[in-house]
C-alpha cells in the first residue's frame, strides 16, 4: 500500500523529528519519525504497558522532539453546530458560548476547537471538539519533563476521519474501529463526517443491546452503508467474534480492512500491526495539509513561555530585527500622518458642502447642527402622526409577539411594521436561537416569507450576543 508509505515522507518542524502518542485501554502506542540522510526518513513504532511517560521517552531516546498525542474519545465531548459564514476568525471568536448548551454543566471549565464541513453558502456545518482543562491538566502533569515537547493534542475523531477518507476512496460509508473495550464508529456521508459512536464494553448484554441500537440508526439515516472494520491486534478473538455477530443479526454488509505484508518494514515490535496504527496515519495527514485548519486542544494558556533568557548571538540577532522593524514603523507613520492630513482636509471640504446643500450656509457648530437635526426631526414625526395604520400595524404587532418562542431571550432593538412587511431588528445568545424564532414564526398564518439577513456578534470575553434582522412578508387579504 504504497499511500501508507507516502504518509511517513513528512517533515515535522525545523528539527524534522516528532513523537506520536495514542493511549489506548492498557497500553501507549508511540511512534517516532525522523529523516535522516542519505535514508529519507526512519520510523520506530512500539507499544508499552506502563503509564509513565518518563519511562517511556526515556527508552525512546527523546529530547528535543515534538510530541503529539492522540487523545482517547471518552475524554471530550464532540457536537455539530451550523454558523451563515465560514470565517475561521469568526467561528473562534464565538464558538466557544455556543457549545454551552450541549456540555453536561455550566460550572466546568472547557476549551473547544472544531473542524469546518462547508456545505452550502447560506450555511455551514462545524465538528466541534470541547475538552474540560482539567483533562488538559493531567495530561501535562503525566508529561513531567517532556510537557514543553508537547506541541499538539488532536482528538482521536478527526485523526480516523483523516486517515479513512485517505485510505478508502468512497463518497459514503461507515467505519468500525474494534478497540481492547470499546468499538469506533464513524459515519461518512458524501465525504462529510456526520456521525460519530463510541460504546465502552460493559458486559456482552449492554454491549450487544447499544450497539444494535446505533447500528440501526445508522444504517437507517444512511441507505444501508458498507461497514468496513478495522481490528486492532491487541484485541479477544471473543469480543471481535460478539461485534461481527451483532453485524450479522442487523444484517450490515461488511468488510474486513486488511494491510499489505509488504509494509511491515516499519514495524519494530512482533505485536504491532498496521491495524493499531489508523489514529496515526490520519494524525500525520493532518499534519501535512497545510491549507486545512489544524484541530488542536492544546491552547496558548497551556503551552510552555519562552524563557527568562537570551544568548549573545540571539540578543544580536534579535536588536538587527528590533532596529529594522523600528526604521519601517518610522517610515509608515511618515506616511501615515500624510495621509490623515489629506483626509481631513478633503472631509472638511465635504462637510462644507453638505451644510451649504442642506442648511443653504457654510459648516455649523455643534449646538446649531443639533438644533437644525431637532426640527427635522419634529416635522418627520409630524408625519407619522398624521398617517392612520393604527389597526393594521398593531394587529401584525400583536401576532408577531405571541408567534416568538417563549423560552429564547430575544432583545430588540429595531422593528418596523407595515400593512405588507415586518423588519426586525434585536439579539439573542446563540446562532441556534435565531433558527427556533424562525421556525416559530413560520408556524402563524398571517407571514408568508421569512428571511434572516445580516447576522453577526457582539460581546467581549465575559459574554457574547448573536445579532441578526428578520425580513418577513405578510399574507395579503
Amino acid at each position: 500500500m504504497s499511500t501508507l508509505r507516502d504518509l511517513f515522507n513528512i517533515k515535522i518542524g525545523l528539527t524534522k523529528k516528532a513523537v506520536f502518542v495514542e493511549k489506548l485501554n492498557n497500553s501507549f502506542l508511540v511512534l517516532k519519525t525522523e529523516e535522516r540522510t542519505p535514508v529519507r526518513e526512519k520510523v520506530h513504532i512500539n507499544r508499552y504497558y506502563t503509564d509513565s511517560f518518563e519511562e517511556i521517552f526515556n527508552e525512546e531516546g527523546i529530547t528535543r522532539e515534538n510530541i503529539y498525542y492522540i487523545i482517547s474519545p471518552h475524554h471530550y465531548y464532540r457536537n455539530t453546530l451550523r454558523f451563515p459564514f465560514s470565517e475561521q476568525q469568526k467561528i473562534e471568536s464565538v464558538i466557544k458560548y455556543e457549545v454551552r448548551d450541549y456540555l453536561p454543566s455550566e460550572e466546568i471549565e472547557y476549551l473547544t476547537d472544531f473542524y469546518l464541513f462547508e456545505e452550502t453558502q447560506s450555511k455551514n456545518n462545524v465538528l466541534t471538539f470541547t475538552i474540560e482543562k482539567e483533562e488538559i491538566g493531567q495530561i501535562l502533569q503525566s508529561l513531567g519533563q517532556y510537557r514543553e515537547n508537547l506541541k499538539a493534542i488532536i482528538p482521536f475523531d478527526i485523526a480516523v476521519y483523516q486517515s479513512i477518507v485517505t485510505l478508502l476512496d468512497m463518497d459514503t460509508f461507515l467505519f468500525m474501529d474494534l478497540q481492547d473495550d470499546a468499538v469506533y464508529l464513524q459515519y461518512i456521508n458524501n465525504g462529510v463526517l456526520k456521525n460519530i459512536v463510541f460504546i465502552r464494553y460493559e458486559d456482552n448484554k449492554r454491549y450487544k443491546e447499544s450497539l444494535r441500537a446505533e447500528l440501526l440508526m445508522l444504517l437507517k439515516a444512511g441507505s444501508n452503508p458498507v461497514i468496513y472494520t478495522n481490528t486492532r491486534r491487541t484485541v479477544k478473538e471473543e469480543f471481535e467474534k460478539l461485534t461481527l455477530g451483532v453485524l450479522d443479526e442487523t444484517q450490515s454488509t461488511y468488510r474486513k480492512i486488511t494491510w499489505s505484508k509488504g509494509e511491515s518494514i516499519f514495524i519494530n515490535r512482533e505485536d504491532i500491526d498496521f491495524s493499531d496504527l489508523i489514529a496515526f496515519l490520519g494524525v500525520l495527514r493532518n499534519v501535512n495539509q497545510t491549507k486545512v485548519k489544524k484541530v488542536n486542544l492544546l491552547t496558548e494558556e497551556f503551552k510552555p513561555k519562552l524563557r527568562g533568557y537570551v544568548s549573545i548571538k540571539e540578543f544580536t540577532i534579535l536588536g538587527s530585527v528590533l532596529i529594522l522593524l523600528l526604521m519601517i514603523s518610522t517610515v509608515n507613520l511618515f506616511f501615515d500622518i500624510k495621509f490623515k492630513k489629506d483626509r481631513v482636509l478633503s472631509l472638511t471640504k465635504r462637510m462644507n458642502d453638505m451644510s451649504m446643500e442642506y442648511f443653504e450656509k457654510p459648516l455649523v457648530n455643534v449646538e446649531e447642527t443639533k438644533q437644525l437635526l431637532s426640527d427635522v426631526q419634529g416635522k418627520i414625526e409630524k408625519i407619522h402622526t398624521a398617517t392612520d395604520r393604527e389597526f393594521s400595524s398593531t394587529q401584525l404587532l400583536k401576532e408577531f409577539s405571541a408567534s416568538l418562542p417563549i423560552d429564547v431571550d430575544v432583545e430588540y432593538t429595531d422593528i418596523i411594521v407595515e400593512r405588507d412587511h415586518i423588519k426586525f431588528y434585536g439579539q439573542t445568545k446563540t446562532f441556534s436561537d435565531i433558527d427556533r424564532i424562525k421556525e416559530s414564526l413560520a408556524l402563524s398564518e398571517y407571514f408568508s416569507r421569512i428571511e434572516v439577513s445580516n447576522t453577526g456578534t457582539t460581546g467581549s470575553t465575559e459574554g457574547f450576543s448573536v445579532t441578526f434582522v428578520f425580513d418577513i412578508d405578510v399574507v395579503e387579504e
